[in-house]
């Protein structure tokens, strides 16, 4: 069993005990998953963000070592 698969039948058994005492939990359980986390979330703001960087970056360079504009 992978690793995920283990984490989400040890929090599934948690949720089941859980919802006996609060009907929401399980709709609100999206909020606690690694997913969405602060550091997944700003990550996937701009996805072609280094890439678009890299690739400016050696534009500039072309340029002045050539000293031509393209």
């Amino acid at each position: 069993m992978s690793r995920t698969n283990l984490y989400r039948f040890n929090r599934g058994a948690h949720q089941v005990h859980h919802r006996l005492y609060d009907p929401w939990a399980q709709r609100e359980a999206w909020r606690k998953d690694p997913f969405f986390g602060r550091r997944n979330v700003i990550k996937g703001l701009a996805p072609g963000l280094g890439i678009a960087t890299g690739a400016f970056l050696c534009l500039l360079g072309y340029e002045y070592i050539t000293g031509k504009r393209l």
